[in-house]
């Protein structure tokens, strides 16, 4: 996530980033650094972000309306329009404590989530899901079933394969290093393959703070985080 992160804020066109880390972790520390309007690490927070993040979308889509009608299956990129993407770390975390409210705030919250996985790509808006483990208790099945890249790293119980990929499947057998995992995206893996992710041999922070300062005095919301 730090790796994609560092890759995101280095991209020539600005993605808006938003995060939420409910144990107000790294995640939670690296959003308040790069974007402190759009982080939150408590529950409260994290659904006013979530209803945030699917207003703008629903601002997008309306003008993703007028531009379809000159390219009917493009999508943001067609039209010079830039990312939204939520990173939402420790996902089950934030389950049990959604568990844990009553039906109508659940209903709520799992409709936000539901609609930016479902209607969100077109427009540019992501969701980005994180978790240690990944069952119905965690994440409602109809949600992961519709997360179109699926990435377990790491040398992982079969179970936890089964509930990422499904049943049946073929894992590739290796013994997983640090960044080691295997993946399914529609058309480039349909079953799971191998991959690699770089681990960071520098301190992330410093990262940040370097590439803030050389953005001639703009902070780092002010780039990264303001809406086009």
């Amino acid at each position: 996530m730090h790796g994609y992160l560092l890759q995101m804020l280095l991209k020539p066109i600005p993605y808006h980033l938003y995060f939420c880390d409910p144990k107000a972790s790294s995640i939670a520390l690296l959003g308040e650094r790069v974007s402190p309007e759009t982080t939150a690490d408590d529950f409260e927070g994290i659904v006013a972000l979530l209803e945030t993040f699917v207003s703008q979308m629903q601002k997008r889509q309306r003008k993703m309306k007028r531009y379809l009608s000159k390219k009917i299956d493009g999508d943001y990129r067609d039209f010079g329009l830039s990312p939204h993407i939520l990173l939402f770390d420790e996902f089950a975390d934030f389950s049990l404590l959604l568990q844990s409210k009553d039906k109508k705030i659940r209903d709520h919250v799992n409709g936000l989530i539901s609609s930016i996985v479902l209607k969100g790509r077109q427009s540019g808006f992501f969701l980005w899901i994180v978790m240690q483990q990944a069952g119905s208790n965690n994440i409602p099945t109809f949600i992961r079933d519709n997360l179109p890249w699926k990435v377990v790293l790491g040398n992982a119980e079969d179970q936890t394969y089964v509930t990422a990929f499904g049943a049946g499947v073929d894992i590739p057998l290796r013994k997983m290093e640090a960044g080691d995992g295997v993946f399914t995206y529609p058309a480039a893996a349909n079953k799971p393959r191998l991959c690699e992710f770089p681990t960071l041999a520098f301190d992330v922070l410093n990262a940040l703070e370097v590439e803030g300062h050389a953005e001639s005095g703009r902070s780092p919301t002010e780039y990264y985080g303001s809406e086009e």
